[in-house]
């Protein structure tokens, strides 16, 4: 809306007093309803909103962000850093618009009836308007799951057993196609159950799992050189069944809370969860 004012009113660039006006004539936004909920004369903003030099040509659609504006936008993700807020907010643009190295728009405001302390002070009160900026954003999930083709083999190795039981054309392959569909199937739980810690902890804020290929679904990410090699060939020699285990390594310290910790411990018996109760139904032997 700011570019759109300083193109309307012909300005060069983006200047701090164009976001002052952005802010004052959308009554929606959150600086807005701050300058309302702290007492501001907004008839008195509007009143001396830029009145700019002869409007844009049509084919200048877009203004370019000027250096003061720039500074005025780091000032705002400054004061949002300072607050303990995770995003910056119109109002944190609006308290930046307060500073003296913003002479013209900190005058504005002052003769509006607003201080900068007075902002400040309703950033840090728990309201509404504040209550969603301290918490912490989920992060985007987009680029860190990539599945890998690996993942496709157990996958394969599980439909081709179940639907060669299922159907009964190859009777004399009966043992094979149960070891496919067995060990098929239970690789193929494995890297949902691994997945699923992994993929609560990067929602819970370790970024490490992502790096580490736990969100590919790759069964080669999932193996322990204990308890995928060693415990197996044990468990073998003493006439066992050597089914390997996986494991992934999480970074508890960058989990943010107790509860999100818990949820990446649950996250791999949830997965298991899901993924359980369709095979019978989809495996079943006529």
């Amino acid at each position: 809306m700011a570019q759109r004012l300083a193109a309307k009113t012909g300005a060069v660039e983006v200047e701090p007093a164009h976001v002052l006006d952005a802010i004052v004539v959308l009554p929606r936004n959150a600086a807005h309803r701050a300058l309302v909920d702290l007492g501001a004369d907004i008839q008195q903003l509007e009143r001396t909103t830029v009145a700019g030099g002869p409007a844009a040509s049509a084919s200048r659609r877009s203004v370019p962000i000027g250096a003061a504006t720039r500074f005025l936008l780091n000032n705002a993700h400054r004061e949002a850093d300072q607050i303990g807020h995770y995003q910056v907010d119109a109002v944190h643009l609006l308290l930046a618009l307060l500073y003296k190295d913003s002479k013209a728009t900190a005058d504005r405001l002052e003769q509006a009836g607003l201080t900068i302390y007075a902002v400040r002070q309703y950033l840090t009160a728990p309201s509404p308007t504040t209550k969603g900026l301290r918490r912490r954003p989920l992060p985007s999930l987009a680029g860190a799951i990539r599945i890998s083709p690996i993942f496709a083999i157990p996958v394969g190795a599980a439909v081709v057993g179940g639907a060669g039981l299922w159907s009964g054309v190859a009777p004399g392959l009966t043992l094979l196609l149960s070891v496919l569909l067995v060990i098929g199937g239970w690789v193929t739980s494995l890297c949902i159950h691994e997945f699923g810690h992994a993929l609560l902890a990067y929602l819970g804020g370790d970024r490490s799992v992502a790096a580490a290929g736990y969100l590919s679904l790759n069964p080669l990410k999932y193996t322990h050189p204990v308890l995928s090699i060693a415990l197996p060939i044990v468990f073998l020699l003493i006439g066992g069944i050597g089914l390997p285990g996986g494991a992934v390594y999480l970074n508890e310290r960058a989990i943010r809370t107790d509860w999100w910790r818990s949820f990446a411990s649950a996250g791999g018996p949830l997965g298991n969860l899901l993924f359980g109760p369709p095979s019978p139904f989809s495996c079943s032997c006529r």
